[in-house]
Protein backbone atom coordinates (compact mmCIF):
# COMPACT_ATOMS: atom_id res chain seq x y z
CA UNK A 1 0.00 0.00 0.00
CA UNK A 2 2.78 2.41 0.81
CA UNK A 3 4.10 1.65 -2.69
CA UNK A 4 1.00 3.81 -3.89
CA UNK A 5 2.12 7.55 -4.07
CA UNK A 6 -1.12 8.59 -2.72
CA UNK A 7 -0.84 6.62 0.07
CA UNK A 8 2.86 8.19 0.82
CA UNK A 9 1.47 11.50 0.29
CA UNK A 10 -1.22 10.71 2.95
CA UNK A 11 1.00 9.36 5.33
CA UNK A 12 3.94 12.05 4.96
CA UNK A 13 0.88 14.83 5.14
CA UNK A 14 -0.17 13.37 8.21
CA UNK A 15 3.37 13.10 9.82
CA UNK A 16 3.81 16.51 8.73
CA UNK A 17 0.60 18.27 9.96
CA UNK A 18 1.20 16.29 13.41
CA UNK A 19 4.94 17.17 14.11
CA UNK A 20 3.69 20.86 13.32
CA UNK A 21 0.60 20.56 15.84
CA UNK A 22 3.17 19.19 18.09
CA UNK A 23 5.31 21.96 17.70
CA UNK A 24 2.72 24.91 18.14
CA UNK A 25 1.29 23.13 21.34
CA UNK A 26 5.15 23.30 22.66
CA UNK A 27 5.74 26.61 21.85
CA UNK A 28 2.01 27.43 23.00
CA UNK A 29 2.84 25.94 26.22
CA UNK A 30 5.83 28.10 27.01
CA UNK A 31 3.86 31.28 26.27
CA UNK A 32 0.10 30.80 26.91
CA UNK A 33 -0.78 34.46 25.54
CA UNK A 34 -0.04 33.70 21.80
CA UNK A 35 -3.56 33.21 20.51
CA UNK A 36 -1.74 32.40 16.97
CA UNK A 37 0.11 29.35 18.42
CA UNK A 38 -3.28 28.07 18.73
CA UNK A 39 -4.57 28.26 15.78
CA UNK A 40 -1.48 27.15 14.08
CA UNK A 41 -2.02 23.91 16.72
CA UNK A 42 -5.59 23.41 15.46
CA UNK A 43 -4.42 23.87 12.20
CA UNK A 44 -2.60 21.33 11.83
CA UNK A 45 -4.34 19.11 13.97
CA UNK A 46 -7.58 19.06 11.81
CA UNK A 47 -4.65 18.94 8.67
CA UNK A 48 -3.34 15.56 10.19
CA UNK A 49 -7.08 14.45 10.79
CA UNK A 50 -8.43 15.02 7.60
CA UNK A 51 -5.12 12.96 6.06
CA UNK A 52 -5.88 10.32 8.37
CA UNK A 53 -9.37 9.74 7.05
CA UNK A 54 -9.12 10.91 3.08
CA UNK A 55 -8.22 7.11 1.81
CA UNK A 56 -11.32 5.61 4.17
CA UNK A 57 -13.60 8.95 2.93
CA UNK A 58 -13.16 7.53 -0.59
CA UNK A 59 -15.45 4.69 0.36
CA UNK A 60 -17.46 5.88 3.29
CA UNK A 61 -19.57 8.60 2.46
CA UNK A 62 -20.39 10.09 6.12
CA UNK A 63 -16.60 10.23 6.30
CA UNK A 64 -16.49 11.96 2.54
CA UNK A 65 -19.02 14.92 3.71
CA UNK A 66 -17.29 14.89 8.05
CA UNK A 67 -13.83 15.71 5.70
CA UNK A 68 -15.06 18.25 3.15
CA UNK A 69 -18.10 19.73 5.35
CA UNK A 70 -16.37 19.84 8.81
CA UNK A 71 -12.55 19.14 8.46
CA UNK A 72 -11.89 21.53 5.36
CA UNK A 73 -13.56 24.64 6.45
CA UNK A 74 -11.77 24.16 10.55
CA UNK A 75 -8.54 23.65 8.80
CA UNK A 76 -8.68 26.99 6.57
CA UNK A 77 -10.25 29.02 9.42
CA UNK A 78 -7.67 28.28 11.63
CA UNK A 79 -5.38 28.83 8.98
CA UNK A 80 -6.49 32.40 8.00
CA UNK A 81 -6.68 33.54 11.95
CA UNK A 82 -3.06 32.12 12.66
CA UNK A 83 -1.85 34.00 10.04
CA UNK A 84 -3.98 37.26 10.56
CA UNK A 85 -3.22 37.13 14.67
CA UNK A 86 0.14 37.95 13.62
CA UNK A 87 -0.43 41.72 11.72
CA UNK A 88 0.45 44.46 14.49
CA UNK A 89 -2.16 46.48 13.12
CA UNK A 90 -5.60 44.73 12.48
CA UNK A 91 -7.65 46.46 9.52
CA UNK A 92 -10.59 44.83 10.84
CA UNK A 93 -11.89 42.81 14.57
CA UNK A 94 -11.08 39.09 14.53
CA UNK A 95 -15.04 38.40 14.78
CA UNK A 96 -15.34 39.65 11.79
CA UNK A 97 -12.64 38.17 10.17
CA UNK A 98 -14.24 34.85 12.11
CA UNK A 99 -17.69 35.34 10.53
CA UNK A 100 -16.79 36.54 6.95
CA UNK A 101 -14.20 33.40 6.48
CA UNK A 102 -16.63 30.50 8.29
CA UNK A 103 -19.27 32.07 5.74
CA UNK A 104 -17.54 31.27 2.98
CA UNK A 105 -15.27 28.14 3.79
CA UNK A 106 -18.58 26.52 4.91
CA UNK A 107 -20.44 27.41 2.48
CA UNK A 108 -18.22 25.74 0.10
CA UNK A 109 -17.47 22.56 2.41
CA UNK A 110 -21.91 22.37 2.17
CA UNK A 111 -21.57 22.79 -1.36
CA UNK A 112 -18.82 19.83 -2.14
CA UNK A 113 -20.31 17.98 0.31
CA UNK A 114 -23.81 17.60 -1.68
CA UNK A 115 -22.38 17.60 -5.10
CA UNK A 116 -18.96 16.76 -6.77
CA UNK A 117 -17.25 20.08 -7.45
CA UNK A 118 -14.44 20.36 -9.69
CA UNK A 119 -10.98 19.41 -8.40
CA UNK A 120 -9.33 22.27 -9.85
CA UNK A 121 -11.68 25.05 -7.98
CA UNK A 122 -10.97 23.46 -4.09
CA UNK A 123 -7.24 23.94 -5.49
CA UNK A 124 -8.22 27.70 -6.82
CA UNK A 125 -9.73 28.56 -3.36
CA UNK A 126 -6.63 26.84 -1.40
CA UNK A 127 -4.07 28.94 -3.16
CA UNK A 128 -6.48 32.08 -2.80
CA UNK A 129 -5.93 31.60 1.17
CA UNK A 130 -2.54 30.90 0.83
CA UNK A 131 -1.84 33.67 -0.69
CA UNK A 132 -4.16 35.76 2.33
CA UNK A 133 -1.86 34.07 4.46
CA UNK A 134 1.53 35.30 2.83
CA UNK A 135 -0.10 38.62 2.46
CA UNK A 136 -0.35 38.83 6.59
CA UNK A 137 3.02 37.43 6.98
CA UNK A 138 4.61 39.48 4.63
CA UNK A 139 2.65 42.83 5.99
CA UNK A 140 4.07 41.55 9.66
CA UNK A 141 7.66 41.31 8.13
CA UNK A 142 7.29 44.87 7.56
CA UNK A 143 6.20 46.29 10.50
CA UNK A 144 8.36 44.21 13.06
CA UNK A 145 11.10 42.96 10.51
CA UNK A 146 11.08 39.50 12.23
CA UNK A 147 12.57 36.87 9.72
CA UNK A 148 9.94 34.57 10.70
CA UNK A 149 7.53 36.34 9.32
CA UNK A 150 9.33 36.26 6.23
CA UNK A 151 10.28 32.78 5.76
CA UNK A 152 6.50 31.98 6.51
CA UNK A 153 5.27 34.56 3.95
CA UNK A 154 7.94 33.34 1.28
CA UNK A 155 6.52 29.45 2.37
CA UNK A 156 2.62 30.27 1.31
CA UNK A 157 3.60 32.13 -1.90
CA UNK A 158 5.51 29.24 -3.05
CA UNK A 159 3.20 27.20 -1.70
CA UNK A 160 0.31 29.25 -3.79
CA UNK A 161 2.77 29.27 -7.01
CA UNK A 162 3.24 25.48 -6.54
CA UNK A 163 -0.36 24.76 -7.04
CA UNK A 164 -0.51 26.94 -9.68
CA UNK A 165 2.20 25.43 -11.39
CA UNK A 166 1.21 21.50 -10.43
CA UNK A 167 -2.21 22.07 -11.72
CA UNK A 168 -0.77 23.54 -15.17
CA UNK A 169 1.96 20.47 -15.43
CA UNK A 170 0.36 17.74 -13.59
CA UNK A 171 -3.33 18.32 -13.68
CA UNK A 172 -5.49 15.45 -11.78
CA UNK A 173 -2.29 13.70 -10.59
CA UNK A 174 -1.18 16.75 -8.74
CA UNK A 175 -2.46 15.57 -5.32
CA UNK A 176 -0.62 12.40 -5.77
CA UNK A 177 2.52 14.72 -5.55
CA UNK A 178 4.52 14.55 -2.00
CA UNK A 179 5.81 18.21 -2.74
CA UNK A 180 2.38 19.89 -1.53
CA UNK A 181 2.48 18.17 2.28
CA UNK A 182 6.23 19.13 2.75
CA UNK A 183 5.79 22.62 2.57
CA UNK A 184 4.23 22.20 6.45
CA UNK A 185 8.52 22.01 7.40
CA UNK A 186 9.48 25.08 6.16
CA UNK A 187 5.72 26.51 7.62
CA UNK A 188 6.74 24.98 11.05
CA UNK A 189 10.55 26.29 10.91
CA UNK A 190 8.94 29.59 10.71
CA UNK A 191 6.70 29.02 13.46
CA UNK A 192 9.35 28.28 15.41
CA UNK A 193 11.70 31.36 14.61
CA UNK A 194 8.31 33.61 14.68
CA UNK A 195 7.71 32.53 18.44
CA UNK A 196 11.13 32.80 19.50
CA UNK A 197 11.98 36.20 18.14
CA UNK A 198 8.50 37.68 19.50
CA UNK A 199 9.54 36.30 22.62
CA UNK A 200 13.19 37.56 22.32
CA UNK A 201 11.81 40.83 21.16
CA UNK A 202 9.40 41.09 24.37
CA UNK A 203 12.22 39.84 26.61
CA UNK A 204 14.52 42.91 25.24
CA UNK A 205 11.51 45.44 26.00
CA UNK A 206 10.80 44.19 28.94
CA UNK A 207 14.38 44.83 29.77
CA UNK A 208 14.71 47.75 28.58
CA UNK A 209 11.28 48.81 30.15
CA UNK A 210 12.97 47.93 33.71
CA UNK A 211 16.44 49.33 33.26
CA UNK A 212 14.69 52.78 32.35
CA UNK A 213 12.34 52.44 35.43
CA UNK A 214 15.42 50.94 37.08
CA UNK A 215 17.31 54.43 36.58
CA UNK A 216 14.45 56.56 36.99
CA UNK A 217 13.29 55.46 40.39
CA UNK A 218 12.92 58.15 42.58
CA UNK A 219 14.97 56.16 45.65
CA UNK A 220 18.43 54.64 45.11
CA UNK A 221 18.27 50.96 44.35
CA UNK A 222 21.10 48.94 44.78
CA UNK A 223 21.51 45.25 43.63
CA UNK A 224 24.28 42.98 45.43
CA UNK A 225 25.46 39.06 44.45
CA UNK A 226 26.48 36.51 46.73
CA UNK A 227 28.56 35.38 48.04
CA UNK A 228 30.93 38.26 48.62
CA UNK A 229 28.04 40.83 48.77
CA UNK A 230 29.48 42.95 45.75
CA UNK A 231 27.74 45.79 43.62
CA UNK A 232 26.35 44.37 41.02
CA UNK A 233 24.31 47.10 39.57
CA UNK A 234 23.25 50.62 41.15
CA UNK A 235 21.06 53.09 40.10
CA UNK A 236 22.52 56.42 39.40
CA UNK A 237 20.79 57.93 42.45
CA UNK A 238 22.37 55.20 44.66
CA UNK A 239 25.52 56.83 43.47
CA UNK A 240 24.70 60.40 44.43
CA UNK A 241 23.22 59.68 47.80
CA UNK A 242 26.09 56.93 48.43
CA UNK A 243 29.14 58.03 47.01
CA UNK A 244 29.44 55.46 45.13
CA UNK A 245 32.69 55.27 42.69
CA UNK A 246 32.04 55.34 38.72
CA UNK A 247 33.01 51.34 38.68
CA UNK A 248 31.32 50.47 41.03
CA UNK A 249 28.85 47.46 39.36
CA UNK A 250 32.00 47.14 37.09
CA UNK A 251 35.33 46.53 36.93
CA UNK A 252 36.17 47.18 40.30
CA UNK A 253 34.19 45.32 43.09
CA UNK A 254 33.01 46.95 46.24
CA UNK A 255 30.43 45.90 48.79
CA UNK A 256 27.55 48.05 50.05
CA UNK A 257 28.85 47.52 53.30
CA UNK A 258 32.20 49.67 52.43
CA UNK A 259 30.05 52.42 51.28
CA UNK A 260 27.08 52.59 53.74
CA UNK A 261 27.55 51.09 57.24
CA UNK A 262 24.72 49.42 58.78
CA UNK A 263 23.80 47.39 56.03
CA UNK A 264 26.04 44.20 57.13
CA UNK A 265 22.96 43.42 59.92
CA UNK A 266 20.83 43.37 56.95
CA UNK A 267 22.32 40.79 54.79
CA UNK A 268 22.40 38.58 57.63
CA UNK A 269 18.87 38.76 57.93
CA UNK A 270 18.41 38.21 54.23
CA UNK A 271 21.00 35.42 54.35
CA UNK A 272 18.78 33.97 57.20
CA UNK A 273 15.89 34.13 55.22
CA UNK A 274 14.33 37.47 56.32
CA UNK A 275 12.74 40.35 54.58
CA UNK A 276 13.44 43.68 55.60
CA UNK A 277 11.28 46.65 55.43
CA UNK A 278 11.28 50.06 56.75
CA UNK A 279 14.72 49.69 59.04
CA UNK A 280 16.19 53.14 59.25
CA UNK A 281 19.35 53.96 58.71
CA UNK A 282 21.87 57.35 58.90
CA UNK A 283 23.88 57.86 56.53
CA UNK A 284 26.87 60.93 56.29
CA UNK A 285 28.15 62.60 53.78
CA UNK A 286 29.89 65.72 53.19
CA UNK A 287 28.69 66.47 56.67
CA UNK A 288 25.64 66.19 56.05
CA UNK A 289 23.60 63.55 58.08
CA UNK A 290 20.22 61.83 56.24
CA UNK A 291 17.73 59.12 57.23
CA UNK A 292 16.96 56.60 55.09
CA UNK A 293 14.60 53.41 55.47
CA UNK A 294 15.77 50.04 53.56
CA UNK A 295 13.77 47.64 52.11
CA UNK A 296 15.35 44.67 51.27
CA UNK A 297 14.44 41.10 49.80
CA UNK A 298 16.51 38.33 47.93
CA UNK A 299 16.28 37.09 44.76
CA UNK A 300 17.38 33.52 44.09
CA UNK A 301 18.38 33.27 40.16
CA UNK A 302 19.97 30.70 38.00
CA UNK A 303 23.35 32.49 38.02
CA UNK A 304 23.06 32.97 41.82
CA UNK A 305 21.19 34.54 44.32
CA UNK A 306 20.69 38.53 44.89
CA UNK A 307 19.89 40.70 47.39
CA UNK A 308 17.92 43.85 46.10
CA UNK A 309 17.88 47.05 48.47
CA UNK A 310 15.63 49.84 48.21
CA UNK A 311 16.30 53.24 49.89
CA UNK A 312 13.78 55.90 50.94
CA UNK A 313 14.43 58.94 52.12
CA UNK A 314 13.18 59.96 55.46
CA UNK A 315 14.96 63.03 56.19
CA UNK A 316 12.57 65.98 55.30
CA UNK A 317 9.91 63.94 56.83
CA UNK A 318 11.92 63.53 60.00
CA UNK A 319 12.99 67.36 59.77
CA UNK A 320 8.97 67.79 59.45
CA UNK A 321 8.11 65.88 62.20
CA UNK A 322 11.06 67.80 64.80
CA UNK A 323 9.38 71.42 63.31
CA UNK A 324 5.77 69.66 64.10
CA UNK A 325 6.82 68.95 67.62
CA UNK A 326 8.57 72.31 67.79
CA UNK A 327 5.31 74.04 66.59
CA UNK A 328 3.72 72.47 68.88
CA UNK A 329 5.65 73.72 71.65
CA UNK A 330 6.12 76.81 71.10
CA UNK A 331 1.58 77.16 70.10
CA UNK A 332 1.21 75.65 74.10
CA UNK A 333 3.74 77.79 75.06
CA UNK A 334 2.06 81.06 73.06
CA UNK A 335 -1.28 79.72 74.37
CA UNK A 336 -0.23 79.91 77.85
CA UNK A 337 1.44 83.30 77.38
CA UNK A 338 -2.13 84.03 76.11
CA UNK A 339 -3.58 82.73 79.10
CA UNK A 340 -1.16 84.35 81.08
CA UNK A 341 -1.72 87.92 79.88
CA UNK A 342 -5.57 87.41 79.48
CA UNK A 343 -5.37 86.98 83.46
CA UNK A 344 -3.23 89.33 84.35
CA UNK A 345 -5.10 91.77 82.41
CA UNK A 346 -8.41 90.72 83.86
CA UNK A 347 -7.06 90.81 87.29
CA UNK A 348 -5.01 94.34 86.94
CA UNK A 349 -8.08 95.96 85.48
CA UNK A 350 -11.43 94.32 85.51
CA UNK A 351 -10.75 92.64 88.82
CA UNK A 352 -9.40 96.16 90.52
CA UNK A 353 -12.52 97.96 88.92
CA UNK A 354 -14.83 95.38 90.21
CA UNK A 355 -13.62 95.47 93.63
CA UNK A 356 -13.72 99.49 93.91
CA UNK A 357 -17.57 98.45 92.38
CA UNK A 358 -18.12 96.65 95.54
CA UNK A 359 -16.46 98.92 97.78
CA UNK A 360 -18.45 101.75 96.26
CA UNK A 361 -21.87 100.15 96.68
CA UNK A 362 -20.81 98.53 100.39
CA UNK A 363 -20.15 102.47 101.15
CA UNK A 364 -23.47 103.55 99.63
CA UNK A 365 -25.31 101.21 101.38
CA UNK A 366 -24.18 101.99 104.79
CA UNK A 367 -24.95 105.66 104.15
CA UNK A 368 -28.53 104.76 103.09
CA UNK A 369 -28.50 102.69 106.36
CA UNK A 370 -27.60 106.13 108.43
CA UNK A 371 -29.88 107.77 106.55
CA UNK A 372 -27.58 110.24 104.62
CA UNK A 373 -29.08 109.70 100.96
CA UNK A 374 -26.53 112.56 99.51
CA UNK A 375 -23.54 110.65 100.28
CA UNK A 376 -25.07 107.99 99.22
CA UNK A 377 -25.70 108.77 95.48
CA UNK A 378 -22.66 110.37 95.14
CA UNK A 379 -21.07 106.86 95.89
CA UNK A 380 -23.76 105.17 93.64
CA UNK A 381 -22.92 107.83 90.61
CA UNK A 382 -18.87 107.16 91.25
CA UNK A 383 -19.80 103.07 91.05
CA UNK A 384 -21.79 103.92 87.41
CA UNK A 385 -18.62 105.94 86.27
CA UNK A 386 -16.35 102.49 87.51
CA UNK A 387 -19.29 100.20 85.88
CA UNK A 388 -18.59 102.16 82.71
CA UNK A 389 -14.95 101.84 82.44
CA UNK A 390 -15.37 98.66 83.41
CA UNK A 391 -17.23 97.53 80.06
CA UNK A 392 -14.86 99.32 78.22
CA UNK A 393 -12.30 97.47 79.52
CA UNK A 394 -14.03 94.39 78.62
CA UNK A 395 -15.09 95.66 75.14
CA UNK A 396 -11.06 96.33 74.52
CA UNK A 397 -10.12 92.28 75.95
CA UNK A 398 -12.64 91.00 73.60
CA UNK A 399 -11.71 93.35 70.79
CA UNK A 400 -8.12 92.04 71.59
CA UNK A 401 -9.32 88.46 70.86
CA UNK A 402 -10.98 88.79 68.10
CA UNK A 403 -12.13 92.39 66.83
CA UNK A 404 -16.07 92.41 66.03
CA UNK A 405 -15.11 94.53 62.91
CA UNK A 406 -13.51 91.76 61.51
CA UNK A 407 -16.88 89.50 61.59
CA UNK A 408 -19.01 92.12 61.31
CA UNK A 409 -17.72 94.31 58.51
CA UNK A 410 -14.57 92.29 57.12
CA UNK A 411 -10.89 91.91 56.77
CA UNK A 412 -10.16 95.64 55.60
CA UNK A 413 -12.79 97.62 57.69
CA UNK A 414 -10.89 95.63 60.64
CA UNK A 415 -7.58 96.60 59.61
CA UNK A 416 -8.63 100.32 59.22
CA UNK A 417 -10.16 100.42 62.89
CA UNK A 418 -6.66 99.42 63.98
CA UNK A 419 -4.58 101.75 62.29
CA UNK A 420 -6.97 104.54 63.71
CA UNK A 421 -6.61 103.12 67.34
CA UNK A 422 -2.90 102.52 67.19
CA UNK A 423 -1.86 105.35 65.37
CA UNK A 424 -2.00 107.80 67.74
CA UNK A 425 -0.85 105.58 70.57
CA UNK A 426 2.44 104.05 68.76
CA UNK A 427 3.06 107.53 67.52
CA UNK A 428 3.76 106.23 63.17
CA UNK A 429 1.62 106.60 60.40
CA UNK A 430 -0.36 103.38 59.87
CA UNK A 431 -2.04 103.77 56.37
CA UNK A 432 -4.38 100.81 55.04
CA UNK A 433 -5.28 100.65 51.40
CA UNK A 434 -8.05 98.59 49.68
CA UNK A 435 -11.47 97.35 48.73
CA UNK A 436 -13.78 94.86 50.53
CA UNK A 437 -13.43 91.56 49.45
CA UNK A 438 -16.17 89.90 47.15
CA UNK A 439 -17.30 87.23 48.66
CA UNK A 440 -15.52 87.86 51.86
CA UNK A 441 -12.58 85.05 52.46
CA UNK A 442 -13.78 82.56 54.79
CA UNK A 443 -12.99 82.88 59.02
CA UNK A 444 -10.35 81.39 59.27
CA UNK A 445 -8.15 82.57 56.50
CA UNK A 446 -9.39 86.48 57.62
CA UNK A 447 -8.42 85.79 61.12
CA UNK A 448 -4.98 84.54 60.16
CA UNK A 449 -4.55 87.13 57.93
CA UNK A 450 -5.81 90.05 60.03
CA UNK A 451 -3.15 88.22 62.92
CA UNK A 452 -0.60 88.48 60.28
CA UNK A 453 -0.92 91.95 59.64
CA UNK A 454 -0.90 93.43 63.45
CA UNK A 455 2.01 90.91 63.94
CA UNK A 456 3.97 92.87 61.02
CA UNK A 457 3.28 95.89 62.46
CA UNK A 458 4.07 95.16 65.82
CA UNK A 459 7.28 94.35 65.01
CA UNK A 460 7.86 97.02 62.37
CA UNK A 461 7.12 99.43 65.85
CA UNK A 462 9.58 97.24 67.72
CA UNK A 463 12.24 96.74 65.89
CA UNK A 464 12.54 99.20 62.61
CA UNK A 465 11.69 102.51 63.70
CA UNK A 466 9.47 103.15 60.89
CA UNK A 467 7.63 106.44 59.95
CA UNK A 468 5.30 104.86 58.14
CA UNK A 469 3.57 101.44 58.17
CA UNK A 470 1.38 100.56 54.67
CA UNK A 471 -0.95 97.87 54.76
CA UNK A 472 -2.79 96.92 51.67
CA UNK A 473 -5.39 94.31 51.17
CA UNK A 474 -5.73 93.12 47.22
CA UNK A 475 -7.62 90.31 45.34
CA UNK A 476 -6.38 88.02 42.46
CA UNK A 477 -8.27 85.50 40.77
CA UNK A 478 -9.18 83.14 43.68
CA UNK A 479 -6.42 84.31 45.92
CA UNK A 480 -6.38 87.06 48.25
CA UNK A 481 -3.20 89.65 48.92
CA UNK A 482 -1.67 90.83 52.10
CA UNK A 483 1.29 92.83 51.74
CA UNK A 484 2.23 95.20 54.50
CA UNK A 485 5.58 97.64 53.84
CA UNK A 486 7.19 99.93 56.41
CA UNK A 487 10.22 102.77 55.66
CA UNK A 488 12.37 101.43 58.45
CA UNK A 489 15.79 100.55 59.04
CA UNK A 490 15.28 96.70 57.23
CA UNK A 491 17.24 94.27 58.19
CA UNK A 492 19.42 90.73 56.99
CA UNK A 493 16.48 88.07 56.43
CA UNK A 494 19.39 85.37 56.06
CA UNK A 495 21.14 86.17 59.26
CA UNK A 496 17.72 87.23 61.17
CA UNK A 497 16.34 84.09 60.35
CA UNK A 498 18.92 81.66 61.70
CA UNK A 499 19.00 83.36 64.89
CA UNK A 500 17.21 81.51 67.91
CA UNK A 501 14.84 82.91 69.99
CA UNK A 502 13.08 85.41 67.23
CA UNK A 503 9.74 84.05 66.23
CA UNK A 504 8.19 86.94 64.84
CA UNK A 505 8.55 86.08 61.41
CA UNK A 506 8.26 82.29 61.90
CA UNK A 507 5.18 83.08 63.41
CA UNK A 508 4.05 85.09 60.63
CA UNK A 509 5.45 82.26 57.95
CA UNK A 510 3.60 79.84 60.29
CA UNK A 511 -0.03 81.35 60.20
CA UNK A 512 0.33 81.38 56.28
CA UNK A 513 1.24 78.35 56.17
CA UNK A 514 -1.56 76.91 58.29
CA UNK A 515 -4.11 78.11 56.08
CA UNK A 516 -1.87 77.54 52.66
CA UNK A 517 -0.92 80.44 51.71
CA UNK A 518 2.45 81.63 50.87
CA UNK A 519 4.46 83.91 52.46
CA UNK A 520 7.57 86.29 51.28
CA UNK A 521 9.83 88.76 53.17
CA UNK A 522 11.74 91.29 51.02
CA UNK A 523 14.30 93.41 52.98
CA UNK A 524 17.52 94.70 53.01
CA UNK A 525 19.42 96.84 56.21
CA UNK A 526 18.37 100.67 55.77
CA UNK A 527 15.79 99.31 52.97
CA UNK A 528 12.68 98.83 54.88
CA UNK A 529 10.59 95.56 54.87
CA UNK A 530 8.11 95.04 52.93
CA UNK A 531 5.89 91.06 53.67
CA UNK A 532 3.45 89.53 51.01
CA UNK A 533 0.97 87.00 51.95
CA UNK A 534 -1.00 85.01 48.94
CA UNK A 535 -3.58 83.00 50.43
CA UNK A 536 -6.54 80.84 49.19
CA UNK A 537 -10.51 82.41 50.10
CA UNK A 538 -10.86 78.99 52.20
CA UNK A 539 -8.38 77.64 54.22
CA UNK A 540 -6.46 74.57 52.73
Amino acid sequence: MLNDPFSQVMVVGAVANGAGAAIAVYLWNQQRTERYLLFWAGAWLVGATRFLIHLPADVSPHLRTFEVGVLFPLLFICNMLACYDLLPAKPWRSRYVVAITSAVLFAYGFTAASIRVPFEMTYALVTAIFLLDGICLWIAYRATHLSGHAIGAVTFFCWSAWFSIGLALLGNDLPKSIIGPLFNIPLALSLVMIALQRRGRELAESERTLQKIFETAPTPIVITRLPGGEIERANSLAFDTFGLPADAGGGQPQTLESALAGTAQIRGDLEAGRRVSGRELAVTRAGDTRTLAVNADRLDLETGPRHIFSFYDLTALRRAEAEMRSLYVRLASAEDGERRALHRELHDTVGANLSALRLELDVAAALLARGDRDAALQHLRSAGEVTSETVAMARDLMAGLRPPSLDDFGLVAALRSYAQAQTARLGIAIEVAGQDLAPRPGSLVEGALFRIALEAVINAVRHAAPRLVRVVIGERADRVLLCVEDDGVGFDAVAQGSRPGHWGLQNMRERAHAIGATFEIDTAPQAGTRILVEAPREAA
